[in-house]
């Protein structure tokens, strides 16, 4: 009976081990396709906490982006300018790169007029209906300190001088590169990067 219990016992403890051994290869396996992805980019500096609400009134905080590829954008809804532009070429980048891998956050500049309700009629009349895709509010002072000291962008003086960049966050939320939307060579770069994300 002990000789039984002790082979049972050895039996389970090697299936522990290689389900530990298989899951561990699985993550530094994705891990090393980051790396590769990404070491050609520098590490510029981790995203800050932050904090505000979602179109849908859910809140939403830098820990809902950790794990994924993020591209980082600021905007507002009555901009009739670059915003149009921007983001129909971000509209443009989430269709063509669905993986789950990654995720996209347009932040409004202007709190005051972007309510959650503007922020929501803004998604439904443009039909940025891609679930990946966020439109975030974040409480004024909190959003001039996230654009300037956190993502480096942006105007104390005048939050509407926003930058028009993209922000490319990796999946523990560090900046690593910036890209103008209207740069054809700088966005097919992004796009590349993306489609290697998207193999995953």
């Amino acid at each position: 009976m002990r000789i039984a219990n002790v082979l049972k016992n050895l039996a389970s403890l090697s299936c522990t081990l290689l389900l530990f051994f298989v899951f561990g290869c699985n993550q530094d396996s994705i891990q090393d396709t980051y790396h590769n992805i990404f070491e050609n980019l520098p590490d510029i500096k981790k995203v800050p906490t932050f904090k505000g609400n979602l179109d849908n009134g859910k809140t939403f905080s830098e820990k809902d982006i950790q794990g994924s590829i993020t591209i980082v954008s600021f905007f507002f809804a009555s901009c009739s300018d670059i915003c149009p532009r921007m983001n129909t070429v971000l509209a443009d980048i989430v269709q063509r790169h669905t993986s789950k891998n990654i995720s996209f956050v347009s932040i409004t500049v202007d709190p005051e007029n972007d309510t959650i309700q503007a922020l929501a009629k803004y998604r439904k009349d443009h039909k940025y209906d891609d679930s990946r895709w966020k439109f975030l509010r974040i409480e004024k002072d909190s959003l001039l300190t996230l654009t300037i000291n956190g993502f480096m962008v942006g105007s104390s003086e005048n939050p509407a001088n926003h930058s028009a960049r993209f922000i490319l966050l990796d999946d523990k939320s560090h900046i690593r590169a910036y890209y103008d939307p209207f740069d054809k060579q700088k966005l097919s770069e992004l796009d590349n990067l993306l489609s290697e994300i998207s193999k995953k």
